[in-house]
């Protein structure tokens, strides 16, 4: 129930702004934001607070060194949008940051929807078969979904912002965003919804050292091309290799899932967990 209730407190928000019921700026979009992923994690830490029996020293045991790698790729995972920034802002200017920053914000929502992919999908998946490799029909059902639902807001963006209907952050001409930063953030967002299908995969194989290596390369990929396409063509090149660099990571993934089937594998990483 978290994620839903997450979602619909930023959605009612957007509505509201659209409607013309409030005015909101981009500040108010992000307290929506804040005030929905408070609300909807409430209950679920008010459980862990209260529950018998359970400390940091139960988790540890449960999730052994697991738990340090899934930390290490969360980490990695959100730095590249901030070294990005950060890269924009000095070799650029502070406006051609807040432009990547208004980029993302219109497809912010889009993040709730994979965490909520992953957070129905592994448990299930997992309970139905144990922990194993996911069949490639699996898989490529999530990465469909996953790429649907993403191309679908972007189209719906940006048909709204041709009919002048696009409500607050989210109008691209008044957040300064031109038509190919949107683009090339938005295949952004598509690489990484098709990343989740195997991100989700190797999360069902418990195969967090798998998962991590292809991290890794593709952080490394995300801090250093960027750099490259500011220097060739400025913000728009910057961002279009950006997008190459997640299409990279997805494609690791990919082809650390393609290695663990093909050898068989996905109860090692779970036998660690001990």
């Amino acid at each position: 129930m978290a994620l839903p209730v997450w979602l619909f407190v930023v959605v009612a928000a957007a509505t509201g702004d659209a409607l013309g019921l409030w005015t909101m700026s981009a500040v108010g979009y992000l307290g929506a934001w804040l005030f929905g992923a408070t609300v909807s994690a409430g209950p679920t830490l008010l459980r862990g607070v209260t529950a018998r029996g359970v400390d940091c020293s139960t988790f540890t045991a449960v999730a052994g060194r697991q738990s340090v790698r899934l930390g290490i790729e969360a980490a990695l995972a959100r730095s590249v949008y901030v070294v990005f920034l950060l890269l924009a802002a000095v070799m650029l200017s502070a406006e051609s940051s807040g432009a990547v920053a208004s980029a993302v914000l219109v497809f912010s929502p889009l993040s709730v929807v994979y965490v909520a992919l992953s957070t129905f999908l592994v448990p299930t998946l997992v309970r139905a078969n144990g922990i194993h490799v996911v069949a490639p029909g699996v898989l490529a059902r999530i990465a469909v979904v996953a790429a649907a639902l993403t191309s679908g807001w972007m189209i719906v963006l940006a048909l709204a912002n041709m009919a002048e209907l696009a409500p607050g952050p989210f109008d691209l001409e008044i957040a300064e965003v031109s038509h190919a930063l949107f683009f090339a953030t938005g295949a952004r967002f598509v690489g990484l919804s098709v990343w989740r299908a195997p991100l989700i995969a190797l999360r069902v194989a418990d195969a967090t050292r798998e998962s991590l290596a292809a991290r890794w390369a593709a952080t490394l990929a995300q801090w250093t091309l960027p750099v490259v396409g500011f220097s060739i063509g400025g913000l728009e090149w910057g961002a279009v290799l950006f997008a190459v660099a997640t299409w990279f990571g997805a494609y690791l993934a990919f082809a650390q899932w393609l290695a663990l089937r093909r050898a068989g594998g996905g109860a090692r990483g779970h036998a660690e967990c001990g």
